[in-house]
């Protein structure tokens, strides 16, 4: 994964879910594996079998109410960055992350950011739905700067660029950017330089 060699990756999960023991289920094992293999999957290009990966890993994860485990695989559902599709409202994931957040607790914590800040951008094309994902975004940017996680507000920055699009704040996004490459040095992620 580190040195961008996705199906490759993605190849040797598979092999390691395969040989799981079918009669001796750790569903939080499977989780975990899932969670990666459907990144793994993602990242090369590989959309319906990382969809599939993701739902088996969100079973595992519902099987043992593990809401961690259940958010972080509703979240990534579309790589390190919020993914729309112009026009399309994935009604799916919406509902989703919404279970989601109604599983993890109430208070602060990054995985709670990210999962609100995943549903503020997938809202981005739903008509009545504004709102809602403006009031999202920013309470998931303030959750994520509460909590001091980097990784977890850079994912959600990456996310605030599509949840509070509208016209008029350029120069609110472009400073989101520029903070996310600032996050880059700090956290030496190629990714986020490219994102920002």
């Amino acid at each position: 994964m580190e040195r961008v060699a996705y199906e490759e990756a993605a190849g040797w999960y598979e092999r390691v879910v395969a040989a799981l023991d079918p009669d001796d289920v750790d569903h939080e094992v499977r989780a975990g594996l899932n969670v990666d293999l459907g990144y793994a999957r993602w990242a090369s290009g590989d959309r319906d079998m990382a969809t599939k990966a993701f739902a088996d890993a969100m079973a595992s994860a519902r099987i043992i109410g593990d809401a961690e485990l259940f958010a972080r695989a509703a979240v990534l559902s579309g790589g390190r960055r919020a993914w729309t599709e112009a026009g399309v409202v994935e009604e799916d994931l919406i509902a989703l992350l919404e279970e989601a957040l109604s599983m993890l607790p109430g208070g602060d914590s990054a995985m709670r950011a990210m999962a609100m800040a995943r549903l503020g951008s997938e809202l981005y094309f739903s008509t009545d739905a504004h709102e809602r994902r403006m009031v999202l975004t920013e309470d998931a940017v303030t959750m994520a700067r509460r909590v001091g996680d980097l990784p977890a507000l850079a994912f959600v920055l990456n996310c605030a660029r599509f949840g509070m699009w509208v016209p008029g704040n350029a120069a609110a996004r472009l400073e989101i950017a520029r903070e996310i490459v600032h996050l880059r040095e700090t956290l030496g992620d190629t990714f986020l330089q490219y994102s920002g």
